[in-house]
């Protein structure tokens, strides 16, 4: 296992975006990928399509991901870059791998789509990103979020403190008749992980720690990626969307050693 890894700063936000193969639902366009509500969709007329970003510079990207998304069992994803047109002249390609990496058919139903690539950071400007889905060949497929980020990792070999936390929160209420039953107005459950340093060095604590607290605040959007180094069905388990929702911010722990503790909630509407 490889360390953690989050990213804050999804270049796809600023980016133009253009279909270079297939078409996208006039009332539902590709600007709504850029919406960070994963409910305001953008509607490909089939399951295979190819949209190209444009990030205006060449950019150190770690992560690709497609957010939100319908795509069946059978999907696959591709990802291409490089830093000039047309589009055959791509110097970098992530050939293509099951969206859902196999997971069981009973399983996928209880997440929200994520498609994702990890990629190895060497900056470029366009990004083409592929999906091809033999399930939905004349089906519309949505997509709520286009995610093109950066990633940041704690160098110290020993990463995250052991001790972190995967965990599912029901926020759904419920009432109790005057005779004793319970009625529930039923909410999508979010994982939540708690994390925390105790390694860093003081540049790692400076931009890892009290840089995410300045980018993104918790209002903002992470994608945490637990394991970048999995290929199999846990990486979709254990990565997200996500906000912040706590943190105790950055402590000098001795004299080489810095530490803090964050907390991420799944994005799920």
């Amino acid at each position: 296992m490889t360390n953690l890894m989050i990213s804050s700063r999804n270049y796809a936000d600023a980016a133009v975006l253009t279909a270079v193969s297939g078409s996208f639902v006039s009332t539902l366009p590709l600007a709504n990928l850029q919406d960070p509500r994963l409910s305001v969709v953008a509607r490909a007329d089939t399951g295979y399509f190819q949209i190209l970003a444009d990030l205006g510079s060449a950019k150190p990207v770690r992560v690709v991901a497609l957010a939100g998304h319908t795509f069946s069992k059978l999907s696959s994803i591709t990802v291409a870059a490089g830093n000039t047109l047309p589009l055959g002249s791509y110097s970098y390609v992530l050939g293509g791998t099951y969206c859902w990496l196999e997971m069981p058919d009973e399983e996928m139903a209880e997440y929200t789509g994520l498609a994702l690539r990890i990629a190895d950071g060497t900056p470029y400007q366009y990004w083409r990103v592929g999906i091809g889905d033999p399930l939905n060949f004349n089906t519309p497929v949505d997509i709520g979020r286009l995610w093109i980020g950066d990633g940041w990792q704690p160098g110290d070999e020993r990463g995250i403190a052991y001790g972190c936390k995967w965990a599912y929160d029901d926020p759904s209420t419920s009432v109790v008749s005057r005779g004793g039953a319970e009625y529930f107005d039923l909410r999508p459950k979010q994982r939540v992980l708690t994390i925390s340093h105790d390694a860093l060095t003081k540049a790692e604590g400076m931009d890892g720690v009290l840089g995410l607290q300045r980018r993104i605040g918790k209002s903002g959007q992470a994608l945490v990626v637990f394991d970048p180094d999995e290929t199999g069905p846990d990486l979709i388990r254990l990565s997200m969307l996500c906000r912040r929702t706590g943190n105790d911010g950055l402590t000098w722990i001795n004299p080489v050693d810095w530490g803090g503790s964050e907390e991420f909630r799944e994005v799920v509407g």
